[in-house]
């Protein structure tokens, strides 16, 4: 059983195909494909990406009218299931992505990165989950020759004191490598609503949305939300009124 998943300009096609051992499945294995190169195979097979069974399971994410190709390997030494985040060039080599510091590892090592998408110029957005706190997880982003940069709100308003919790979630990208996401707020409390941001070359990221009295809530809840984002970095959103909030 073989699916196709993405098609550039090119004609390029990414897909996958199902692993198999007699009648017993064992994962996917993502694949990309080429007029002039055939079919190469994606995705990490080393011991850490290979479950006791013989499984192993890449998955392509999407692909660039470059030939660069993002996806995910389960990952199976820790006995739990994690994935590594990947980009591929057109000839199968890959590039690592995510954050694998003690942050981003759990107690028993687990790591889990998703790449979302890609731009033409080949820059990546995607998430890894922080295993500091519960419900963290760090957006970043990824290009070639200055490598990962963290993006996202964390100041003291978008982190949990008594835990350092931080969640920040990547949700837009155009072609002018501009990115807009939500990063969790939080009270003493717990969560307490969610930010609208845009990141930049030049800016950094910078906080987006309405925060006066109207759109805050008796308890001091916000929440703005990205909805679209053009070429120019015009960006369109929401942020949510309350009654009785003036």
């Amino acid at each position: 059983f073989s699916d196709t998943r993405g098609l550039n300009d090119a004609g390029q096609v990414i897909g996958l195909s199902l692993r198999a051992d007699g009648t017993q499945e064992r994962g996917a294995t993502a694949w990309s494909w080429t007029s002039d190169g055939g079919t190469v195979r994606l995705g990490y097979v080393d011991a850490a990406h290979t479950s006791t069974n013989g499984s192993r399971t890449s998955r392509p994410v999407a692909v660039n009218n470059r030939g660069s190709v993002i996806g995910y390997s389960f990952r199976h030494e820790s006995g739990d299931i994690g994935r590594t985040a990947w980009v591929a060039d057109k000839f199968g080599a890959l590039t690592r992505l995510g954050y694998t510091d003690a942050i981003h590892t759990s107690p028993n090592g687990t790591q889990f990165s998703d790449p979302l998408a890609i731009n033409q110029s080949g820059q990546v957005v995607g998430h890894s989950t922080r295993y500091s706190a519960s419900f963290s997880q760090t957006a970043w982003l990824w290009r070639e020759g200055s490598g990962m940069q963290r993006i996202g709100l964390t100041d003291s308003e978008h982190t949990l004191q008594s835990s350092q919790a931080q969640f920040g979630e990547v949700r837009l990208q155009n072609e002018a490598n501009q990115v807009m996401g939500i990063s969790d707020r939080y009270s003493a409390s717990g969560r307490n609503g969610f930010s609208a941001w845009m990141w930049t070359e030049s800016g950094g990221t910078m906080r987006m949305g309405l925060t006066d009295s109207r759109h805050t809530n008796s308890s001091g809840r916000k929440e703005s939300t990205p909805l679209a984002m053009n070429e120019n970095g015009q960006a369109i959103g929401i942020s949510t009124r309350y009654p009785n909030s003036g």
